[in-house]
């Protein structure tokens, strides 16, 4: 995650330690609908106010430290390593476009 320094934070985020998803997008921090995953799921807290979500730099921050941690279930465990074999073996340029296909697919919400 980038470190973040209140001279790099939007104006309003500067004042309350607090900013938007929109903002957390902008600050380089996955996009927002991944945030409001990440909060549905309890690894990211935050407060609605009005019909938006705030969250605090802080736990943006630690944020890697908690998705990281969080154990994946057996079944997709065992796909995960299934994947990493399969691509193992490939050249790098075909590495590279196998995993620009699968972010632009995961982006696009389409099946993997």
């Amino acid at each position: 995650m980038p470190a973040t320094s209140t001279s790099s934070l939007p104006a309003a985020a500067a004042l309350t330690d607090e900013v938007t998803l929109d903002q957390a997008e902008q600050l380089g921090y996955p996009s927002r609908f991944t945030l409001r995953r990440y909060i549905r799921r309890g690894l990211l807290p935050a407060r609605m106010v009005g019909n938006s979500y705030r969250v605090r730099v802080s736990e943006l921050a630690t944020l890697d430290q908690r998705v990281a941690s969080t154990p994946l279930s057996g079944e997709v465990q065992a796909q995960v390593e299934v994947a990493a074999n399969a691509l193992r073996d490939l050249h790098p340029d075909e590495l590279t476009a196998a995993l620009i296909s699968l972010r632009s697919r995961l982006r696009a919400g389409a099946p993997v």
